[in-house]
Protein backbone atom coordinates (compact mmCIF):
# COMPACT_ATOMS: atom_id res chain seq x y z
CA UNK A 1 0.00 0.00 0.00
CA UNK A 2 3.11 2.09 0.93
CA UNK A 3 4.25 2.28 -2.35
CA UNK A 4 0.93 1.47 -4.93
CA UNK A 5 0.11 5.76 -5.16
CA UNK A 6 3.62 6.13 -6.56
CA UNK A 7 4.54 3.16 -8.71
CA UNK A 8 2.55 0.70 -11.11
CA UNK A 9 3.66 -3.22 -12.32
CA UNK A 10 3.16 -3.32 -16.06
CA UNK A 11 3.64 -6.90 -16.72
CA UNK A 12 6.52 -9.96 -16.02
CA UNK A 13 8.26 -10.76 -19.01
CA UNK A 14 9.62 -15.00 -19.13
CA UNK A 15 12.61 -15.52 -21.13
CA UNK A 16 11.73 -17.85 -24.13
CA UNK A 17 10.01 -20.83 -23.13
CA UNK A 18 10.31 -20.33 -19.61
CA UNK A 19 8.41 -19.52 -16.64
CA UNK A 20 10.66 -18.34 -13.99
CA UNK A 21 13.59 -16.13 -14.23
CA UNK A 22 11.33 -13.14 -15.42
CA UNK A 23 11.60 -9.32 -15.11
CA UNK A 24 8.95 -7.09 -13.61
CA UNK A 25 8.64 -3.55 -15.36
CA UNK A 26 8.01 -0.82 -12.90
CA UNK A 27 6.25 2.21 -13.61
CA UNK A 28 7.67 4.94 -11.23
CA UNK A 29 6.51 8.52 -10.36
CA UNK A 30 9.82 10.64 -10.65
CA UNK A 31 11.72 11.03 -7.91
CA UNK A 32 10.62 7.42 -5.92
CA UNK A 33 12.76 5.47 -8.05
CA UNK A 34 15.58 5.56 -6.14
CA UNK A 35 13.38 4.54 -2.84
CA UNK A 36 11.62 1.77 -5.42
CA UNK A 37 15.31 0.44 -6.04
CA UNK A 38 15.98 0.15 -2.67
CA UNK A 39 13.26 -1.97 -1.53
CA UNK A 40 12.90 -3.88 -5.43
CA UNK A 41 13.99 -7.17 -3.28
CA UNK A 42 11.25 -6.44 -1.09
CA UNK A 43 8.75 -6.22 -3.94
CA UNK A 44 10.49 -9.48 -6.32
CA UNK A 45 10.34 -11.69 -2.58
CA UNK A 46 6.46 -10.55 -1.99
CA UNK A 47 5.56 -11.63 -5.83
CA UNK A 48 7.09 -14.57 -5.71
CA UNK A 49 5.37 -15.22 -2.47
CA UNK A 50 2.64 -14.59 -3.95
CA UNK A 51 3.06 -17.05 -7.10
CA UNK A 52 4.13 -19.53 -4.91
CA UNK A 53 8.02 -19.79 -7.13
CA UNK A 54 10.85 -17.49 -7.95
CA UNK A 55 8.79 -16.32 -10.75
CA UNK A 56 10.27 -12.81 -11.16
CA UNK A 57 14.28 -12.41 -11.00
CA UNK A 58 14.83 -8.65 -11.39
CA UNK A 59 12.82 -5.49 -11.22
CA UNK A 60 13.14 -2.98 -14.14
CA UNK A 61 12.26 0.89 -12.97
CA UNK A 62 10.78 3.20 -15.43
CA UNK A 63 10.32 6.62 -14.16
CA UNK A 64 6.73 7.44 -15.98
CA UNK A 65 3.58 9.71 -14.27
CA UNK A 66 1.68 7.20 -12.48
CA UNK A 67 -2.52 8.03 -12.45
CA UNK A 68 -4.51 8.13 -9.52
CA UNK A 69 -5.73 5.15 -8.30
CA UNK A 70 -10.08 4.56 -8.58
CA UNK A 71 -11.81 5.89 -5.80
CA UNK A 72 -13.29 2.87 -3.86
CA UNK A 73 -17.08 3.29 -2.89
CA UNK A 74 -17.49 3.47 0.74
Amino acid sequence: ERYAEVSAPESIRFPQGKRDGGTLPLSVAGAHAPMMQHVAPAIVERVNHFFGYAAVAKVVIRQATIPPAPKRPQ
